[in-house]
């Protein structure tokens, strides 16, 4: 995942780049995350995912193909995003309140 510390107005900010044309992704919907798979799906396998523009992602994995035995997969950013954040117990209720204070501060 290309996640980039960025400093913006004096402030470092986390941003996603696209990890093909290696721009920022402003926009979660017009994105996907990508992976190289193993077909065979085992249980507890891990892969590597990355990012991309849904208009990088043909050329992407042109410029990366898939060994024997794997394929690319893909899943809209947003989908991708909300999982990653429900896997690690992010509670979006409470995530009002970050937000909030986040938006208080100027990020």
């Amino acid at each position: 995942m290309a996640i980039l510390i960025v400093n913006k107005d004096g402030k470092d900010c986390p941003f996603i780049y696209c990890d093909h044309c290696k721009l920022e992704i402003f926009e979660a919907e017009l994105a996907n995350a990508i992976w190289l798979g193993d077909s065979r799906g085992e249980e507890g396998f891990r892969f590597d995912a990355g990012q991309v523009h849904k208009e990088c992602d043909d050329p992407f994995q042109r410029a990366h193909p898939a060994p024997n035995g794997s394929r690319w997969y893909w899943q809209g950013l947003n989908h991708h995003l909300y999982m990653l954040l429900k896997n690690c117990g992010y509670d979006a209720d409470k995530g009002k309140a970050t937000k909030e204070l986040l938006d208080g501060i100027g990020f």
